[in-house]
């Protein structure tokens, strides 16, 4: 089986110090809340260590992207596209990889 084609969006991350994340039940009660420096000490220095090979030097936070398409993956960069534009462009990603596997048989 081939792989088919991925989208990746690029997202600037803005600090901020009054970060919460919260996952509120249907009767609006916090079952869960993300431990502290959960996303400072966990979450974004994965994010970083990932995504360094997108971005021109290794500067995730304000680099360019390194170009449109890395090993079969589509790049978006989300700080110069419209959210309608990049809707259609992973929209017709996703059309160009079943309609490439229906031609192949391999769906």
């Amino acid at each position: 089986m081939r792989e088919v084609g991925h989208t990746q969006v690029s997202i600037p991350f803005e600090p901020c110090t009054t970060l919460t994340c919260e996952y509120l039940a249907d009767d609006g009660e916090v079952p869960w809340q993300l431990p502290p420096n959960y996303w400072e000490q966990i979450a974004y220095p994965a994010y970083i260590r990932a995504h360094t090979h997108v971005f021109k030097g290794g500067d995730v936070e304000n680099g360019d992207l390194v170009g449109d398409v890395i090993d079969g993956v589509t790049l978006l960069e989300g700080s110069a596209m419209g959210i309608e534009a990049m809707l259609s462009k992973s929209c017709g990603e996703v059309l160009r990889a079943a309609t490439d596997s229906l031609e192949l048989g391999s769906l």
